[in-house]
């Protein structure tokens, strides 16, 4: 009831409805419930007040009535406006980018008083997609929001995988979870269920936000090996288990730090960035410790495990040194000793001279 198929080669499954009549003071408005295909082999599936107005767009079906704002008429359907645009059902979404998608979800328009709030989804960018989910907008080009409520997908290619109220705003950005606001492009920004917005930083910049923690695991069972970082600790914790090591042999700390005294440490930078650092290469480090098969790179676990090694090394000499040290304080004791004993006969000897 209501349909309207204009477009050359255009379809009109069926669904529509009854005209809704507005008395305003002094006339009337009237507003159509049924459908329009008026773009060029334009297709709507059905529903109601649904309107393909896009070359080759589709509207599957969904849609609604209109609902009535004080003075004002709020269309409740859907829209493919873009050249192949599409539409495949749910209210009140819109598809006006070209080749741009909006799978279904959106739903009827909110009155408040005679405040009307939409909570369609809305597909701008050419080739956007919009899957489903409320009030989700994907603006730039090639942009995708997968679901969700409020989320906004405005960069160039930008993601949103789905949540609540994150934005993509800069190009190839990603945003996901509640409210993260990923500002800059290439950047990616995860935020927890904490309801103030987190922003990035920088480009291509990858930012969390865990009140719980951080948890990287390589699986279960006996080999299981966890990284961590937990708030209020002052670095990562990395499993170190000895249920989860095997072929365990000592090791020669004095050994250790004669090897340490031979490996050159020099102040150095990344190249490209002004930042100085101090330590060993890769390279000269594995040639004297040569732990695994890389040789371009450091693990931390192992450079702990030199340093305190070193330390014990360290302590070893020094204990010696003590010993040597206890020793010759001994003989110096000794020959002090001595020394009393021999300015005692001499001073004996002296007394004797005098009285003869």
């Amino acid at each position: 009831e209501g349909n309207i198929s204009s477009g050359q080669y255009s379809t009109v499954g069926g669904g529509g409805g009854s005209a809704v009549v507005l008395i305003l003071g002094v006339g009337t408005a009237v507003e159509s419930l049924g459908n329009q295909a008026s773009g060029d082999f334009s297709t709507v599936g059905g529903g109601d007040e649904n309107t393909a107005s896009g070359d080759y767009s589709t509207v599957g079906g969904g849609g609604g009535p209109a609902v009535v704002a004080g003075a004002n008429l709020v269309d409740n359907g859907n829209t493919a406006s873009g050249i192949e645009s599409t539409v495949g059902g749910g209210g009140e979404n819109i598809a006006s980018g070209d080749y741009s998608t909006v799978g279904g979800g959106g739903g009827p328009a909110v009155v408040i008083g005679t405040d009307v709030y939409d909570s369609g989804n809305a597909a701008g960018g050419t080739e956007s997609t919009v899957g489903g989910g409320s009030g989700n907008i994907a603006s730039g080009a090639y942009s995708t929001v997968g679901g969700g409520g409020n989320n906004r997908a405005i960069g160039q290619s930008s993601t949103v995988p789905g949540g609540n109220e994150n934005y993509a705003n800069g190009d190839y950005s990603f945003a996901a979870g509640n409210n993260a606001m990923a500002a800059y492009q290439g950047c990616f920004v995860w935020a927890d269920s904490q309801n103030n917005p987190f922003f990035s930083t920088a480009s291509n910049q990858v930012s969390f936000r865990c009140a719980g923690g951080v948890l990287f695991t390589s699986g279960s069972g006996g080999g299981n090996q966890t990284v961590a970082w937990t708030p209020g600790s002052a670095s990562w914790s990395f499993s170190s288990d000895r249920n989860l090591k095997d072929r365990i042999v000592p090791v020669s700390a004095e050994s250790v730090l004669e090897k340490v005294q031979a490996l050159p440490l020099v102040e150095w930078s990344y190249k490209g960035y002004s930042q100085r650092h101090i330590g060993p290469m890769a390279q000269d480090f594995h040639a004297l410790f040569p732990l695994n098969d890389n040789d371009k790179m450091l693990d931390d676990a192992d450079l702990h495990g030199v340093a305190l090694a070193a330390i014990q090394g360290l302590n070893q000499k020094l204990n010696e040194k003590d010993a040597e040290i206890q020793k010759l304080k001994e003989k110096v004791d000794k020959v002090d000793l001595l020394e009393l004993r021999l300015n005692e006969l001499e001073r004996k000897l002296q007394l004797l001279a005098a009285q003869k």
